[in-house]
């Protein structure tokens, strides 16, 4: 089987920053730093029990080689923001 051989031969790195960002917060950057208009409401919906709050990655494995992030995840958005921009200004 092909990937079972793929999972002998790789493994998973986490991206990231390191830093739990909690997704009302992620949600209010993109729209603040794209100048959306879109209103964003939440808890308009009861919240599920296990509903996820946050999100970090693990990056344990990455620093234990020696790499570190280069960018705070306002920077890194940024930065995304503009090379969308850029790949996609002839619409």
């Amino acid at each position: 089987n092909n990937l079972t051989n793929i999972n002998n031969k790789y493994e998973e790195f986490e991206l990231g920053y390191g830093n739990a960002t909690p997704l009302r917060v992620f949600a209010e950057l993109v729209r603040d730093l794209t100048n959306s208009r879109t209103q964003l409401r939440f808890g308009i919906k009861k919240y599920r029990d296990d509903e996820q709050m946050y999100s970090v990655a693990d990056i344990s494995k990455l620093t234990s080689l020696g790499w570190s992030p280069k960018y705070s995840l306002e920077d890194g958005l940024n930065r995304t923001i503009e090379l969308y921009h850029k790949s996609f200004s002839y619409r």
